[in-house]
């Protein structure tokens, strides 16, 4: 998925995925780095918390759900 949103905005997104598939999430901002990512499922289990410091992450998605 490609797309833009403008500064101060947030941006949802729900998928559903299958346990065992790999995600990847890659997000770029302008100027760099300015960008908070935050990954989690349906059931609450995070992969990634707003405390990291990173706008990517990649794992093996431990269960089905959106």
């Amino acid at each position: 998925m490609r797309g833009n949103i403008a500064a101060g905005e947030i941006e949802r997104l729900v998928l559903h995925a299958l346990a065992g598939q790999t995600m990847s999430v890659a997000v770029t901002s302008n100027p760099p780095d300015k960008v908070i990512v935050v990954i989690f499922g349906a059931d609450g289990n995070v992969l990634i918390s707003d405390h990291a410091t990173t706008p990517t992450w990649s794992g093996t998605l431990p269960s089905t759900q959106d």
